[in-house]
């Protein structure tokens, strides 16, 4: 159920929000061919991310900011190496920054990131 997506600013990678799936795929545009993300594990090429992803906005420095609808939170992907950042280290429980309800939207300006919260 691909949900959203986000062109790498040099157009070489498009990323999808897999809404159905809690993960986010690359797809080489060049070659038109999905991105292993994840070459240790025979069961998926997918990066793992919160519940329902359902916005996605890639950031000059390399990050890709993904808004789970379903988790009320932002992950952080590192798109380099295709892993998810830990930007909440502090918990135990969730490697996410935590938003408002239902996250549907993202705007990056500058090093702000502003989400849009449905409910």
């Amino acid at each position: 159920w691909p949900g959203a997506l986000a062109l790498s600013p040099d157009g070489k990678r498009l990323y999808v929000a897999n809404t159905g799936w809690m993960s986010v795929s690359g797809i080489d545009t060049t070659t038109y061919k999905v991105i292993d993300a994840d070459p240790g594990n025979i069961f998926t090429n997918e990066i793992g991310v919160g519940s329902a992803p359902s916005a996605l906005v890639v950031g000059a420095g390399g990050r890709l900011f993904v808004a789970n609808r379903g988790s009320a939170s932002v992950s952080v992907i590192d798109t380099g190496t295709n892993k998810r950042i830990d930007a909440n280290p502090a918990s135990p429980s969730s490697s996410d920054i935590a938003v408002g309800a239902a996250p549907s939207a993202l705007v990056l300006q500058g090093t702000q990131l502003y989400v849009a919260n449905r409910d």
